[in-house]
């Protein structure tokens, strides 16, 4: 499979000041760590990183000192929004056809392993796959946004989670239906947050297949600190 890596955020919620993904994950960027595990999998063919213009030197100085990757293609540009970022990394991958599925992944998600790209490869055939989680934790259904702590006059009840999926990426699906999914008008005007919504905009069919608990994205700066702590048990088993 093809994957396109997006890269392009800001990560305001990390609060790192810049992007996020450059950030070290024991002495390794994060960006890095993504890219490379990516280029290590079997099922991965080729690598369109989606980066911000202003940061290609960052990027050219990161491979530099870290190994470049044999699977990784020249950057791609990317957008305002994600939405804009995929697209603009789907163009690319229309440009110069490879394989007939391919993958968009969040460049934070740097555990991304072979036996799920092996689910999705195979689910992604006819259709887009979505890699989720079932939620383990009592939900509760809020009448409005989440403010912590609460006033006492928001109500809230639970919902049954055997209902409820938590998604992850990448998400893969068959090249074949790139134009008709991400390039109408009605689907430039959207701003989707994942590219099954857009599938499901376009009555095609979405498949669910079993994510993975280790996929972690980073968002949060706690969550650094897991994500060391798996980088660790990672080498540990190496």
């Amino acid at each position: 499979m093809d994957c396109i890596v997006v890269a392009a955020g800001q990560g305001r919620r990390m609060g790192a000041g810049g992007n996020k993904l450059f950030l070290p994950l024991q002495g390794i960027p994060i960006l890095y760590y993504t890219l490379s595990q990516l280029n290590s999998l079997p099922a991965v063919t080729r690598i369109f990183p989606v980066i911000r213009e202003d940061e290609a030197g960052d990027l050219a100085a990161m491979l530099e000192a870290h190994g470049a990757l044999q699977k990784l293609m020249p950057p791609v540009w990317g957008g305002k929004e994600r939405s804009d970022s995929v697209r603009n990394g789907l163009t690319r991958v229309l440009s110069d056809p490879g394989s007939p599925v391919v993958m968009v992944h969040d460049g934070a998600r740097p555990f991304v392993d072979q036996a799920m790209l092996e689910r999705l490869e195979k689910a992604a055939q006819a259709a887009c796959a979505l890699p989720v989680l079932p939620v383990a934790d009592t939900t509760r259904q809020l009448d409005g946004p989440l403010e912590l702590p609460t006033t006492g006059d928001q109500s809230t009840r639970v919902i049954d989670r055997g209902h409820l999926a938590l998604t992850q990426t990448p998400q893969a699906f068959p090249v074949k239906w790139i134009e008709q999914v991400f390039f109408t008008d009605q689907a430039k005007r959207a701003q989707l947050t994942d590219e099954g919504s857009y599938f499901e905009a376009a009555g095609l069919p979405v498949v669910l297949v079993l994510g993975a608990k280790g996929n972690l994205k980073l968002t949060h700066p706690e969550d650094l600190a897991l994500a060391e702590a798996l980088f660790s048990l990672q080498k540990n088993k190496e």
